[in-house]
């Protein structure tokens, strides 16, 4: 914390000492503060369900059942010319900002609501795709270069 508030380290965080009681001061000092949802996908989820489930069958000796995939094609997202190609991406994809803007809502409340509210943050984290699911169209060739780097599918306008 100390080197957070002295400008020596910078830091992004989604899981915190003490959850749902977390630190003002370490919420105040992070560029970056979301509520523990990194993993909150629903790809992540299903990839995460579909591991718990082939180590039982491993450890039952049963075989696995066929598991069907994430449903749908995934999300579209035309960027324009002009418009930032990673921060349109990347607000449409996992929601940082807004859920940044949430979790430093509560740095000024009791620590009671602010737990309770650390908490609500994650029990009504939107539905959202990885970004893999994402097809991004823009005539950027640098951002389609990062976004690539991403996992994103990106497809030229």
């Amino acid at each position: 914390l100390a080197e957070l508030t002295d400008g020596r380290l910078q830091a992004a965080l989604d899981v915190w000492p003490g959850e749902p009681f977390i630190d003002p001061d370490l919420l105040r000092a992070s560029c970056v503060a979301t509520p523990h949802v990194a993993g909150y996908s629903d790809d992540g989820k299903r990839l995460g369900t579909l591991m718990v489930y082939t180590a039982f069958c491993a450890w039952a000796g049963l075989e696995p059942a066929r598991v069907a995939t994430a449903p749908g094609d995934g999300q579209r997202l035309d960027v324009p010319a002009g418009e930032d190609v990673l921060g349109s991406a990347l607000d449409a994809a996992c929601f940082v900002r807004l859920h940044d803007s949430k979790l430093r809502a509560l740095a000024d409340v009791s620590p009671e609501q602010r737990a309770a509210g650390f908490d609500r943050l994650r029990r009504n984290y939107p539905l959202r795709r990885d970004f893999k699911a994402w097809r991004i169209h823009t005539g950027d060739a640098e951002a389609a270069r990062l976004l690539r780097s991403l996992g994103f599918q990106v497809e030229r306008q």
